[in-house]
């Protein structure tokens, strides 16, 4: 049985070789035209990966910058706000130039507070969370504003405040990017 089979290659040697030559023709023309197509596939991934990765990093880092300055312009706001009562009460009628000292910190405090406003209507826009997580985040900024050091300082209690506020933000942010990592791997799917 062998030899027969032998004997059939040989006498069709001709024949197996253009064959195996169209196979291999074949082959590489598959592989000419797949390649590119699998290569523009995986591009395609890893642009959209990038695109994704780079937008939210952007997003992620915006929010923490508008956190920082939402808090600063909160604690400013209350010491204005603290500091003028305790002025007022103390010091119900000032010379002119007082006067004009007192107007410029109210402007000031008028300025700071329309600033803190618009920002933190930002920030309750663009977080993408839950009432409840919304509420925590706030409400730790609420706790600072009173803890907030007027004339007098409870440097404590805005301290406790303020890692409070670190650790609600950063739980968010770390939840932003865990939506970013399942996000990256669907599209890689």
């Amino acid at each position: 049985m062998f030899e027969r089979i032998l004997q059939v290659i040989h006498d069709h040697k001709d024949e197996c070789l253009v064959l195996v030559s169209l196979s291999a023709v074949l082959v590489s023309l598959l592989t000419a035209v797949l390649a590119p197509l699998v290569q523009l596939r995986i591009a395609r991934l890893n642009a959209s990966t990038t695109t994704l990765t780079a937008n939210r990093i952007k997003w992620i880092e915006a929010m923490q910058t508008d956190i920082a300055t939402y808090t600063a312009l909160l604690e400013r706001t209350e010491f204005l706000q603290k500091s003028m009562q305790v002025i007022h009460e103390k010091y119900p009628k000032l010379n002119p130039t007082q006067q004009e000292d007192f107007n410029r910190m109210h402007r000031e405090y008028d300025e700071k507070t329309y600033q803190r406003n618009a920002l933190g209507n930002l920030i309750g826009i663009r977080f993408d969370i839950s009432s409840e997580k919304r509420r925590l985040l706030f409400g730790a900024i609420s706790e600072l504003a009173h803890a907030t050091p007027g004339v007098a300082t409870d440097a404590a209690a805005a301290g406790a405040a303020m890692g409070k506020i670190q650790q609600i933000a950063r739980d968010l942010l770390e939840e932003e990017w865990s939506r970013v990592e399942r996000d990256v791997g669907r599209i890689r799917r």
